[in-house]
């Protein structure tokens, strides 16, 4: 292993692409989170650095949620659909915070939506059936 390796070229180690973004929702909103988000993007787009993945937004927008701010949560995630339409697991997270806002409705619809996708995933149907049935966690 060499500095290299560990940096991936930079001179020091990337920031977590989660961190960043939730430390910048959380500062200056999150239309900046997803404007840093995009710059990145174009800065770093195949070297390594940042995690670029639907996991990468993912993250960030539970990072906000357990920071207490489930409205920039949902937008990240939100727009981590708008960037990953075929990712099952960016619908179910929209979905979740939207059950957790208590929006059954819209929670129901982003469940479908990965289970059109991915029919066997396990936490949308979880979900949908707690969004059909169950009281909307506030």
């Amino acid at each position: 292993a060499t500095c290299f390796t560990c940096h991936r070229g930079a001179q020091r180690p990337p920031e977590r692409l989660d961190v960043v973004l939730a430390g910048v929702a959380q500062t200056q909103g999150v239309a900046a989170a997803i404007a840093r988000y995009r710059e990145l993007r174009s800065e770093h787009p195949s070297d390594g650095q940042y995690d670029f993945t639907p996991r990468g937004l993912g993250i960030a927008a539970a990072r906000l949620l357990e920071a207490g701010r489930p409205d920039e949560a949902l937008a990240l995630a939100r727009f981590n659909v708008e960037s990953h339409p075929d990712e099952p697991q960016a619908h179910v997270q929209v979905g979740q915070i939207l059950l957790r806002k208590g929006d059954k409705a819209g929670a129901v619809e982003a469940f479908r939506k990965a289970l059109k996708l991915d029919p066997t995933n396990a936490a949308a149907q979880r979900g949908l059936k707690a969004a059909e049935e169950g009281p909307a966690k506030q």
